[in-house]
């Protein structure tokens, strides 16, 4: 139409061209997420943590950057859901959790009341897991359980 004069400029110029997937992601298999979810000991706290992170990243298919800064308020246990308020697109979203994981919560919730912690995931130090301890921690569970991940 610009070649034919009948627009004086391209109105496609501002529009961004469409992302495509260049390659397909591998996932685990139930019995693998199973193995990693039975490699973790709950005794500790670092690891139960972990552990009830990786269910509600399961649950919500939440980023982990936006699991991580849940607080104790975006939980909420009579609806049994979750809402994620940091997100990528800076709008809420509200997720239902199973009760598995909303029971995870609670115990972390009783845990986060001893220790006075805001975050639900939250180290000692009441500092913020970064996604490279998440990373660290969900590999070492994936060696000690002997998954691959290609």
């Amino acid at each position: 139409m610009k070649r034919e004069e009948v627009l004086k400029e391209n109105v496609f110029n501002e529009i961004r061209n469409v992302k495509f997937q260049k390659h397909k992601v591998e996932t685990l298999t139930v019995d693998e997420i199973k193995r990693i979810f039975n490699a973790s000991n709950k005794s500790y706290y670092a690891q139960f943590r972990s552990y009830v992170l990786l269910h509600t990243l399961l649950d919500t298919l939440g980023r982990v950057d936006e699991t991580l800064y849940l607080k104790k308020r975006d939980v909420d246990f009579d609806k049994r859901s979750v809402t994620f308020q940091n997100t990528k697109s800076k709008k809420f979203r509200l997720v239902e959790l199973t009760p598995k994981t909303i029971g995870q919560h609670s115990s972390m919730d009783d845990l986060a009341s001893k220790f006075q912690i805001r975050e639900i995931c939250l180290d000692y130090d009441h500092n913020v897991d970064d996604i490279y301890e998440v990373e660290d921690t969900v590999e070492e569970l994936r060696i000690d359980c002997n998954v691959e991940i290609t």
